[in-house]
Protein backbone atom coordinates (compact mmCIF):
# COMPACT_ATOMS: atom_id res chain seq x y z
CA UNK A 1 0.00 0.00 0.00
CA UNK A 2 1.31 3.35 -0.98
CA UNK A 3 -0.28 6.55 0.64
CA UNK A 4 0.36 10.09 -0.52
CA UNK A 5 -0.70 13.14 1.07
CA UNK A 6 -0.17 16.52 -0.34
CA UNK A 7 3.50 17.27 -2.20
CA UNK A 8 6.28 15.21 -1.86
CA UNK A 9 8.76 17.04 0.21
CA UNK A 10 12.26 15.88 -1.71
CA UNK A 11 11.01 16.69 -5.29
CA UNK A 12 9.09 19.72 -7.43
CA UNK A 13 7.13 17.39 -8.70
CA UNK A 14 4.96 13.84 -8.56
CA UNK A 15 2.13 12.14 -9.66
CA UNK A 16 -0.42 9.75 -9.59
CA UNK A 17 -1.83 7.83 -11.87
CA UNK A 18 -4.40 4.66 -11.11
CA UNK A 19 -7.93 3.22 -12.31
CA UNK A 20 -9.84 3.55 -8.90
CA UNK A 21 -12.68 5.99 -7.49
CA UNK A 22 -12.59 9.38 -5.40
CA UNK A 23 -14.44 8.58 -1.99
CA UNK A 24 -15.94 11.66 -0.64
CA UNK A 25 -15.52 11.67 3.37
CA UNK A 26 -13.62 8.67 3.63
CA UNK A 27 -12.25 9.12 7.03
CA UNK A 28 -16.30 9.03 8.16
CA UNK A 29 -16.76 6.06 5.83
CA UNK A 30 -13.16 3.87 6.31
CA UNK A 31 -13.64 4.88 10.34
CA UNK A 32 -17.18 3.35 10.57
CA UNK A 33 -15.99 0.14 8.05
CA UNK A 34 -12.91 -0.75 10.07
CA UNK A 35 -13.24 -0.22 13.77
CA UNK A 36 -10.92 1.57 14.63
CA UNK A 37 -12.88 3.97 16.81
CA UNK A 38 -13.91 1.50 19.14
CA UNK A 39 -10.54 -0.65 18.98
CA UNK A 40 -8.45 2.92 20.04
CA UNK A 41 -11.28 5.18 21.63
CA UNK A 42 -10.46 7.85 19.40
CA UNK A 43 -13.11 9.87 17.10
CA UNK A 44 -13.45 10.28 13.46
CA UNK A 45 -11.49 13.67 13.27
CA UNK A 46 -8.62 12.07 15.45
CA UNK A 47 -8.16 9.53 12.39
CA UNK A 48 -6.03 9.44 9.95
CA UNK A 49 -4.99 7.41 7.02
CA UNK A 50 -1.75 5.23 8.56
CA UNK A 51 -4.35 4.61 11.04
CA UNK A 52 -6.60 2.81 8.95
CA UNK A 53 -4.04 1.86 6.25
CA UNK A 54 -4.75 -1.81 6.95
CA UNK A 55 -8.38 -1.43 5.12
CA UNK A 56 -6.59 -0.22 2.28
CA UNK A 57 -4.04 -2.75 1.68
CA UNK A 58 -3.49 -4.15 -1.89
CA UNK A 59 -4.70 -0.37 -3.09
CA UNK A 60 -2.80 2.85 -3.88
CA UNK A 61 -4.67 6.39 -2.22
CA UNK A 62 -3.84 10.10 -2.18
CA UNK A 63 -5.50 12.29 -0.30
CA UNK A 64 -4.63 15.50 -3.01
CA UNK A 65 -7.04 17.70 -2.39
CA UNK A 66 -6.77 20.93 -0.07
CA UNK A 67 -9.59 20.26 1.81
CA UNK A 68 -8.47 16.64 2.55
CA UNK A 69 -12.27 15.81 2.28
CA UNK A 70 -11.79 13.16 -0.71
CA UNK A 71 -9.34 9.91 -0.79
CA UNK A 72 -8.11 9.00 -4.32
CA UNK A 73 -7.85 5.34 -3.91
CA UNK A 74 -7.42 2.31 -6.88
CA UNK A 75 -4.68 0.05 -8.30
CA UNK A 76 -1.66 1.17 -10.30
CA UNK A 77 -1.70 -0.17 -13.92
CA UNK A 78 1.71 -0.96 -13.76
CA UNK A 79 0.00 -4.12 -10.92
CA UNK A 80 -1.66 -5.75 -14.02
CA UNK A 81 -0.50 -9.43 -14.28
CA UNK A 82 0.75 -11.61 -17.15
CA UNK A 83 -1.90 -13.32 -16.85
CA UNK A 84 -4.53 -10.97 -15.91
CA UNK A 85 -6.98 -9.42 -18.83
CA UNK A 86 -7.76 -5.61 -18.92
CA UNK A 87 -10.79 -6.49 -17.40
CA UNK A 88 -10.05 -8.46 -14.68
CA UNK A 89 -8.18 -6.07 -13.41
CA UNK A 90 -11.03 -3.30 -13.54
CA UNK A 91 -13.27 -5.92 -12.15
CA UNK A 92 -10.35 -6.74 -9.11
CA UNK A 93 -10.14 -2.82 -8.43
CA UNK A 94 -14.45 -2.90 -7.94
CA UNK A 95 -14.60 -5.37 -6.25
CA UNK A 96 -11.92 -4.41 -3.80
CA UNK A 97 -13.32 -0.69 -3.29
CA UNK A 98 -16.36 -2.30 -2.60
CA UNK A 99 -15.07 -4.43 -0.04
CA UNK A 100 -13.63 -1.26 1.39
CA UNK A 101 -16.84 1.09 1.92
CA UNK A 102 -19.50 -1.26 1.40
CA UNK A 103 -20.79 -0.10 -1.59
CA UNK A 104 -20.36 -0.08 -5.42
CA UNK A 105 -18.69 3.15 -6.98
CA UNK A 106 -17.87 4.14 -10.32
CA UNK A 107 -14.38 3.87 -11.25
CA UNK A 108 -12.27 5.51 -13.95
CA UNK A 109 -8.92 6.31 -15.03
CA UNK A 110 -7.77 8.66 -12.30
CA UNK A 111 -4.36 10.83 -12.96
CA UNK A 112 -3.31 14.14 -11.04
CA UNK A 113 -0.02 15.70 -10.88
CA UNK A 114 1.18 18.62 -9.41
CA UNK A 115 4.33 21.06 -9.25
CA UNK A 116 5.70 22.86 -6.27
CA UNK A 117 7.68 25.16 -7.34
Amino acid sequence: MKIRSGFVSNSSSSSFCVYGAEISNYKEILFKKSGIGEKYGISCEQCNLSEIGESIKDLEASTCNSEGESLYVGRCYTTLKDDETGKQFRDDVKQKIKDLIGEEVKCSHIEIGWYNG
